[in-house]
This record gives structure tokens, sequence and C-alpha cells, in this order.
């Protein structure tokens, strides 16, 4: 468990540097706000369950584990999206051109299926 006064230097830390850290995301990995922020919000997160006591500059420390836990989402996020489109490409289907030869020959086959349907005899 952390003491009150690292606890406190830390959150310092955070507050002072949270809107620098948040340009330095965008700016370096490319991400929005939100998502700057929730970033910086995660670092803070991991790095005050840290022994203070072994940190010799905390502002660094909370650059770099921004910077990770930003890498990180991109490549859990580009994963995500190969996997996607694998999952689209494999299950896409061939969508023929709508050439004015398809419209013609769908609207014959629609009209000889409603002959079929009219010339049905009624239900009793």
């Amino acid at each position: 468990m952390m003491p009150e006064k690292e606890h406190l230097e830390i959150h310092e830390v955070y507050i002072r540097h949270r809107t620098e850290l948040c340009r330095y995301v965008i700016n370096k990995v490319n991400v929005s706000s939100d998502d700057a922020q929730d970033i910086v919000q995660a670092a803070f997160a991991r790095v005050i369950e840290m022994d203070f006591s072994e940190i010799k500059n905390p502002r660094a420390l909370l650059y770099r584990t921004s910077y990770n836990i930003a890498i990180d989402q991109k490549r859990h996020s580009g994963v995500r999206q190969r996997h996607i489109q694998a999952v689209v490409d494999t299950d896409a289907k061939v969508v023929e051109e709508l050439s004015p030869a398809r419209i013609h020959d769908g609207r014959r086959q629609l009209t000889i299926v409603a002959k079929a349907l009219w010339d049905m005899p009624k239900k009793t």
C-alpha cells in the first residue's frame, strides 16, 4: 500500500501533467482526445499501484506507461479490424452489377412468377 505522502505526490504529478500527457498521446499515437484522456487515466491507475519508493521520475513513468497503453490499444484494435475484415471477406457474396440485361431478366422472371400466382386456384 502506498503511503499517503507518496500518493499525494503522484496525484500532483498527474494533475500537473495530465493535459500535456494527453497532447503527447494524441500526437504520438494519433488517437482522439477522449481516447487520450482514457489512456492517461489508465496509466495513472497503473502507476499508483506501483511501489512509489522505487520511482525516480514519476512524470517519465506516466509518459512511458501512457505510450505503452496507447500502443497496446492500437495493436488490439488492429487485430480486431483484421479479424472483422477476414470474416467479411469469407462471408462476402459476389454481387453482380445491375446491368440493363440483368434488370430486364429480373423483370421477366418477376412477370412469370406473378402470372403463376394469379393463375393459382382461389383458396376455398
